[in-house]
């Protein structure tokens, strides 16, 4: 079963209500789902983010990290 991009923000938004509020079950529709623990919850957060992003198309982002070195003499 395909989901949508307004499917998907809503399932987000659930989740992100239920962690802001402290709450481990969330449901969407006829779904529930109770979930072990704040980070636990966080991970299903961050995965829907990128199913979302790879929906849309939109690039992930990336970290470019440059360090300059010189001899300390």
């Amino acid at each position: 079963m395909a989901i949508d991009a307004v499917t998907l923000q809503a399932q987000i938004d659930a989740l992100t209500t239920a962690r802001n509020t402290g709450v481990l079950t969330v449901r969407h529709g006829e779904q529930q789902v109770t979930y072990r623990s704040i980070d636990e919850l966080n991970k299903a957060i961050t995965s829907a983010k990128a199913d979302l992003e790879a929906l849309q198309g939109t690039p992930r982002r990336v970290t470019q990290y440059r360090f300059s070195t010189r001899k300390g003499l």
